[in-house]
């Protein structure tokens, strides 16, 4: 290794960077290893306590219901043989039917552990030697034959003792249930005792790691670290003449040799910054000229053209010298709806929908009382151009809703095939009619309006 490798080597080992990257690589290790044991030991938790709930405490359960089942049989067996009652007979029947659901659901339970099935199969073969035993004096009673009083005793010792094997293979199965019971409590109990052990063992260490790693930063990091900041004050005091420490780590040696080009910085940003204020006040003093274009001067002309228009609909003499100057104001107003757009700041990128929807919020906050809104057809599809002529639209027609005399509006767009139509429509007081109708003729190839149209009434 040549001596510049070996030095570039030092370099790397006395920099910021490597003591971080050594810090921050300890503390990972210790998290991933102490988070690994903890999440492997909950999940054992959880897996055993689920096993618990689901499957162990339901079968000691069922094995308990299902020694019920078996005395409610023989109950029922004996006093119908002693009584000849058949009424007695139903608590036998029931436990029958309880014992062959008890036995099914037992079986589900167990599956797994081989030990305790066998124990559940030799419960079941019992029950079954003890019920086919009983069957012939049951049909003999129901068939109204009087049996001795000696063969009936004879019967009730016989059944007697199948059902005595019946009950000592059923403690067998009882017996191993609670011990399959009581030995996942203890596994889960042993779990929770690692889980435990294991987080104190991780905050332990994670401890004596922070603490060294705080001895460490101070001895690397703090003191340097003040040494170099007050160089670096004096300097930005005024005390040029001061020299700036440059030692380890390598990358105060960086920061000591950039301030100077930071001075030069700050008085480049400064440069910049009352430049910024300058284009801010340009771009305020722009949207408010295009605010009072909008609010005063095409409102007045607005209002020459219907002025005009209702003068040639009165005298129609005038209208054949008064039409041009309706349209000549209208290519005015239009002109100044570009000039407006055009000085004014973009709006963010919404669709057609989100924009009208949001004019009609704007301005029912003004009158008083929300405007209706209904759109039809692919609307979301028009172009950004379309778009901001539209709600350029729908912001006037609003404007010159009167709220003292009109009580609802209506906003409604509609796309046809390559025709946008708005219309704007209140009540003023009497009957619908339309403030505002504008259409809208799209050129699908480039997606730009074709042709306009636009009629108006005040």
């Amino acid at each position: 290794m040549t001596h510049g490798a070996v030095r570039r080597f030092r370099e790397r080992l006395d920099s910021l960077r490597f003591l971080m990257y050594a810090v921050v690589a300890a503390l990972l290790l210790l998290l991933f290893i102490s988070a690994g044991a903890n999440a492997a030991a909950r999940v054992t938790v959880r897996e055993a306590q689920q096993e618990l709930t689901t499957q162990l405490s339901p079968a000691e359960s069922d094995v308990t219901q299902l020694a019920k089942a078996y005395v409610d049989q023989e109950s029922g067996y004996r006093g119908y043989l002693l009584t000849g009652d058949a009424g007695l007979l139903q608590p036998y029947h029931a436990g029958r039917r309880d014992a062959r659901r008890l036995e099914t659901e037992l079986r589900r339970l167990l599956t797994g552990r081989p030990t305790a099935v066998q124990l559940l199969d030799d419960v079941v073969a019992a029950a079954g030697t003890w019920s086919r035993s009983t069957q012939p004096e049951i049909a003999l009673q129901l068939r109204g034959e009087d049996a001795s009083s000696a063969a009936v005793e004879e019967s009730v010792r016989g059944g007697k003792q199948l059902f005595d094997q019946l009950s000592s293979r059923l403690e067998l199965l009882q017996s191993h249930v609670r011990g399959l019971y009581r030995s996942q409590v203890q596994d889960i109990a042993a779990a929770q005792a690692l889980a435990n052990t294991v987080t104190g063992l991780a905050v332990i260490t994670a401890a004596v790691v922070a603490l060294g790693s705080v001895l460490l930063l101070r001895w690397r990091l703090t003191r340097p670290l003040t040494r170099l900041l007050d160089d670096v004050q004096a300097v930005a005091g005024g005390d040029y003449d001061r020299p700036v420490v440059t030692a380890a780590p390598t990358e105060f040696a960086a920061v000591a040799e950039a301030v100077d080009e930071m001075r030069d910085s700050i008085l480049t940003e400064a440069a910049r910054l009352d430049q910024a204020q300058q284009e801010h006040v340009l771009r305020d003093e722009r949207d408010r000229v295009a605010a009072d274009l909008h609010d005063l001067v095409i409102q007045r002309l607005f209002a020459l053209g219907l002025t005009m228009t209702s003068q040639a609909a009165r005298d129609p003499r005038s209208a054949a010298t008064l039409q041009p100057l309706v349209e000549e104001t209208d290519r005015i107003i239009r002109e100044l709806r570009g000039v407006i757009f055009g000085i004014r700041r973009k709006p963010h990128a919404t669709t057609l929908r989100d924009r009208v929807c949001a004019a009609a919020a704007r301005h029912g906050e003004e009158l008083g009382f929300q405007p209706s809104v209904l759109f039809s057809g692919p609307i979301d599809l028009v172009d950004a151009e379309t778009a901001d002529e539209l709600v350029r639209m729908v912001d006037e027609a609003l404007d010159r809703v009167d709220p003292d005399v009109t009580t609802s509006v209506a906003v409604e767009v509609v796309m046809t095939g390559r025709r946008v139509q708005l219309e704007v429509r209140d009540d003023r007081g009497g009957p619908t009619g339309t403030v505002l109708s504008h259409s809208v003729e799209l050129d699908r190839e480039d997606e730009q309006p074709a042709g306009t149209g636009v009629s108006s009434r005040a």
